[in-house]
């Protein structure tokens, strides 16, 4: 069994001093992936144990810390921080870029519904900024809360509340998982197709890949270049037919790093509707809880626009899309950054109700005829929300699109 996966005896009185605070703590390890809709990749896997101690997996790695209660939050205090160098703001003296520190002090979980073994909850993250060049070199802020209402939402199971897989006989598809050698952290790891067979995933692009299934449900993967990543199912099929599952990077059977999964069950025939039936307003279910919910609507005359919302700030940004059409089954949407055409695909895999359940990806094409990727093979699900219209008279802000990803946050998704 996986040395993370170990399961511990809670001292009854601690266990009990837990429960009745309400504490999304649990006797076993819970896991917690950000809840689909919520355009966020954050994840934890935690284990509180009898001496006030917890051990915790993150994006950026392992951990372990102290655990207390602030406001409606269980929050471990790391025994040591999580570092990482940033560019920060100009200098105030001669505008250069800064260079800044970025501390990871803290982690904190609370409840939103359910219990602490199967529910909805929410990360919250606190830590320091310190400046490292500059005139301010030294200054020290502080980020992020444990107020009410803070965090990324997220849905959590506990080792002793997850869902069967006995559905995943041999035969059975599902889209989401990796074939391919790399990390599950960050957004490179390009989703795939997998068929169950005994003891082997066949990938359609990768190829097979040898699996056993854990006592506690991961999906244990041995990749062709010696790496090991294991998957574990937190739901079945939720908004639009698509299952919540953790993915973890595990070396020498020990989880070394986690990141939220999306799967969906592939449906043979599944494919799009024939020409102007695909003009229709389409939501992302990516950002559909979120407070940014992102759209595309596709126009009878072969163009459309990409709709970003902020319903905080109560603005709307609009994109143009130059062309779409429909190509070796997959519907394209092709749009110019400068001199460069960046061309996404959407896959069919399942319809469920109004959602048309995706592979999607996009590659960005250069003038000089090179191309690299911008969003490798991920799931996703687009909504039907209705015919689109063109509007008569075109207003739009476009939103600046670089060519690279780098300056988005860690955990944000692209759209």
């Amino acid at each position: 069994m996986l040395s993370l996966w170990r399961r511990h005896t809670w001292s009854a009185l601690i266990l009990m001093s837990l429960l009745s605070s309400g504490a999304a703590w649990a006797a076993k390890p819970v896991v917690y992936v950000a809840e689909h809709g919520s355009g966020n990749s954050e994840a934890l896997w935690l284990e509180v144990r009898s001496n006030g101690k917890a051990a915790l997996v993150l994006p950026e790695g392992r951990s372990s810390g102290v655990v207390s209660t602030v406001g409606s939050f269980q929050v471990v205090t790391l025994d040591t921080p999580v570092s990482e160098e940033i560019e920060g703001p100009p200098d105030r003296c001669n505008g250069d870029p800064t260079q800044v520190r970025r501390d990871l002090l803290q982690v904190g979980v609370r409840l939103r519904s359910g219990t602490g073994n199967r529910g909805l909850s929410a990360i919250s993250r606190t830590g320091t900024e310190t400046i490292l060049t500059g005139c301010d070199a030294g200054l020290v802020s502080h980020w992020g809360d444990f107020s009410g209402t803070a965090g990324v939402n997220t849905v959590h199971r506990s080792y002793a509340a997850m869902p069967p897989t006995t559905d995943l006989v041999a035969g059975a598809q599902l889209a989401g998982m990796s074939g391919a050698d790399g990390s599950v952290v960050g957004f490179g790891l390009p989703a795939d197709v997998a068929t169950v067979g005994a003891g082997v995933l066949t990938f359609e692009q990768s190829g097979a890949v040898p699996y056993t299934v854990t006592p506690d449900g991961w999906f244990l993967l041995s990749l062709p270049g010696g790496q090991q990543r294991a998957y574990l199912r937190l739901t079945g099929a939720v908004m639009h037919g698509v299952e919540n599952w953790m993915a973890a990077d595990v070396v020498s059977g020990v989880l070394t790093a986690v990141s939220p999964a999306l799967m969906i069950k592939p449906v043979a025939g599944t494919a799009w509707g024939s020409g102007n039936a695909n003009a229709r307003m389409w939501e992302s279910s990516l950002f559909t809880l979120s407070n940014t919910p992102f759209f595309v609507h596709l126009y009878r005359d072969g163009t459309g626009e990409r709709i970003s919302r902020d319903l905080i700030a109560g603005t709307e940004s609009r994109a143009p899309i130059s062309a779409w059409y429909l190509s070796g089954g997959a519907l394209v949407t092709e749009r110019m950054t400068g001199s460069y055409v960046r061309r996404r695909l959407w896959q069919p895999l399942a319809a469920n109700g109004k959602a048309m359940g995706v592979m999607e990806s996009e590659t960005v094409h250069a003038p000089d005829g090179t191309s690299f990727v911008a969003i490798a093979p991920r799931i996703n699900a687009y909504v039907d929300l209705g015919k689109a219209v063109k509007p008569p008279v075109q207003v739009r802000r476009t939103v600046a699109q670089g060519l690279a990803s780098s300056s988005r946050s860690r955990s944000s998704l692209s759209r």
